[in-house]
């Protein structure tokens, strides 16, 4: 963990927390420019989350808050948003309601590089993150399938693991299988430096799940 937090600082990238007013997201959001890990900007009504803040004894003074629905962003955001969507048969009035979903707001501030990375998932569901990354930020090249993974650090072993996909799909086919390892051994790489070795494992055992 040490190792990935020396290089967040080295890489001096910014993060938007589109779920502002969690207690979790202030203190982190304090810790990260306290620790200069990166930069951030925490989404949601600002009265909100700086009254919360404020509660908890946190200082916000140095960092962003902004406000989807206030944001001068938010139309640029929804006309981005309705060209992507379009084929799918969405709506002006629904790209707006999008725009002021800080999920989706943040994960815009993706595609258009106002933010490096989004961070969620404290308060929406694992589907609700990922709708939003799907629809506005989409995957990357060469992958065909969204997947998710974690690290392991298990006491006693030098090295951490990585294990994919426990979120996401449930029962991916071999094209699927062979993408979601791809995907996961260079997020190993980026995130470990370490040079991925994969093993395919089940998770069921004689159908259980």
């Amino acid at each position: 963990l040490e190792n990935i937090l020396q290089k967040a600082k080295k890489a001096d990238k910014h993060i938007v927390l589109p779920e502002g007013p969690d207690e979790r997201m202030i203190r982190a959001a304090r810790r990260m420019i306290d620790e200069k890990i990166c930069r951030v900007t925490l989404l949601g009504a600002e009265e909100e989350i700086r009254a919360k803040a404020g509660a908890l004894s946190v200082r916000l003074d140095d960092i962003p808050v902004l406000d989807p629905k206030k944001s001068d962003w938010h139309g640029e955001f929804a006309r981005t948003y309705f060209e992507l969507r379009k084929h799918k048969g969405v709506t002006g009035a629904q790209t707006d309601e999008k725009m002021n979903d800080p999920l989706f707001f943040g994960a815009m501030m993706v595609r258009l590089d106002r933010a490096d990375g989004s961070v969620a998932g404290a308060v929406n569901t694992t589907g609700d993150v990922l709708r939003a990354g799907i629809q506005c930020i989409g995957l990357a090249e060469n992958i065909s399938i969204v997947s998710s993974s974690f690290i392991m650090i298990v006491p006693g072993r030098e090295k951490p693991l990585s294990f994919a996909d426990c979120a996401v799909v449930p029962d991916p086919n071999p094209e699927q299988l062979a993408s979601i390892a791809i995907a996961s051994a260079e997020t190993h790489r980026r995130l470990t430096g370490d040079e991925p070795v994969v093993a395919m494992l089940s998770f069921s055992t004689y159908g259980s799940a």
